[in-house]
């Protein structure tokens, strides 16, 4: 028995990315080194009057080892260059029609296929555009001891503007939940460093070795209303991980114990509609009392409410 075709859904994407690049170079005796390289890029993923952005950069380079006030190095430093760059770069997102707004198929009606709005996440935005990363640069390249040593250290900083996010929307009047955006900045700076030593270096025996450490650190700038956030994740809900503006991506974010209550008298209570009310859990039932743990109230409204999607009283912890 041979299986028939019964359903099938097909689907199609379509996008066009227009660019024009440019280059200078300038090299004078290997030792005054110069680029400058300028892109101009257009997507259709993007709304109709944002769809362009222009991408500069400059590099610079001096090989200060051959300057005659670097002859007292000769012996030991046998090539030293310095490096400087600076510019700006574009990133286009994925999907190609979220700025046009979504559509998603339905229940067929009367027989014919339906189309419907995507109310999750498929509110139209002219206003999306390029994810943009302004970039500086400096570092230093070094031979030593006959070329037998080579030291690379490199220093960078990245400030990433207008990253896309799919923002939660206020109220219910519009019927969508949620609208891509460009919402978020943040800053990534790191050193690297790289070490190349010949160990031998002979005609029938030859063993070198490779070093390499790296740091970065990162931080979250600015968000599209100012305010720190909480990431959902796939099942509609909070996940765990907090977002605190000039705290770093992807931190640890835990309740704070100062121990226990002796009694209670130490429980802190607050006027809540013009009543005393003492410190309270995830319902106005579940009072803290002595014996209970000291947790901090961080956002100071008399509550430690430790069910999703608030949590709301963590801090941040490493």
């Amino acid at each position: 028995n041979k299986r028939q075709l019964k359903d099938f859904k097909t689907s199609m994407e379509r996008s066009t990315l227009m660019g024009i690049f440019g280059r200078v170079n300038y090299n004078y005796l290997q030792k005054y080194l110069f680029s400058f390289t300028f892109r101009r890029d257009g997507s259709s993923k993007f709304g109709e009057n944002v769809r362009w952005g222009s991408f500069p950069s400059i590099a610079l380079g001096w090989t200060i080892s051959d300057e005659k006030f670097m002859d007292w190095s000769r012996r030991t430093l046998d090539y030293c260059k310095l490096r400087a760059s600076l510019g700006k770069s574009g990133r286009q997102f994925d999907q190609p029609y979220i700025a046009l707004g979504l559509l998603e198929a339905n229940d067929p009606f009367l027989g014919y296929p339906t189309v419907t709005p995507d109310f999750g996440m498929g509110l139209i935005n002219q206003g999306l555009t390029w994810e943009k990363t302004d970039q500086y640069d400096l570092g230093i390249d070094m031979d030593l001891f006959n070329h037998r040593l080579a030291v690379t250290l490199d220093y960078y900083y990245r400030y990433t503007d207008k990253l896309l996010y799919l923002i939660v929307l206020p109220g219910n009047y519009s019927g969508y939940d949620r609208q891509w955006q460009n919402a978020y900045a943040i800053m990534n700076e790191g050193l690297e460093i790289q070490v190349k030593w010949d160990i031998f270096r002979e005609e029938k025996l030859s063993w070198n070795m490779t070093f390499n450490i790296a740091r970065n650190w990162n931080r979250l700038k600015k968000s599209t209303n100012g305010m720190d956030f909480q990431n959902r994740n796939g099942s509609n809900n909070f996940s765990d991980n907090l977002s605190v503006i000039g705290k770093p991506l992807n931190g640890i974010y835990t309740y704070k114990d100062n121990g226990f209550y002796d009694d209670d008298n130490e429980v802190p209570y607050y006027f809540l509609n013009g009543r005393k009310t003492y410190l309270f859990g995830n319902n106005t039932q579940r009072f803290y009392r002595a014996g209970d743990r000291i947790i901090y109230d961080a956002d100071g409204n008399g509550q430690i409410n430790t069910l999703q999607p608030l949590q709301d009283d963590r801090v941040y912890s490493g």
